[in-house]
């Protein structure tokens, strides 16, 4: 495999992480609906709950140990001479992408409460 290739394949293993972790997150909160329970849907199922919580440990370990792998393999097309070092500034371009695309995820909930804002007008109140 080429000098492109090789860049290549270690893009799509840092995409192939967003993913992992995103669906670790996933399987999170299934797990944690799972532990709960819903009145109107399911039983609350402790064991459920534990064998998704292992799933989504295992994506996200999975996650990270792809990332690695691809940052040690681009950092080894960018040394210079006999450095061995790793840039940490990979580390770091990885880091603010997972943080910007939870901050993207998160960011709904935050700006928009799942209740009306104090004063609304309630359902059937409006005036035509």
């Amino acid at each position: 495999m080429g000098l492109s290739g090789t860049i290549v394949w270690s893009a799509v293993r840092i995409i192939a992480f967003f993913l992992l972790i995103l669906g670790g997150l996933l399987v999170a909160l299934l797990a944690l609906a799972a532990a709960s329970g819903a009145p109107h849907a399911f039983a609350p199922s402790p064991g459920l709950a534990a064998v998704l919580f292992l799933i989504a440990v295992l994506l996200v370990v999975f996650g990270t140990y792809r990332v690695r792998r691809s940052i040690l393999e681009l950092s080894s097309i960018l040394q210079v001479g006999h450095k061995a070092q790793v840039p940490r500034w990979l580390y770091a371009v990885v880091g603010a992408g997972l943080l910007l695309l939870t901050g993207a995820i998160v960011l709904p909930w935050i700006y928009a409460p799942p209740w009306p804002a104090s004063g609304s007008i309630k359902h059937g109140d409006y005036m035509v």
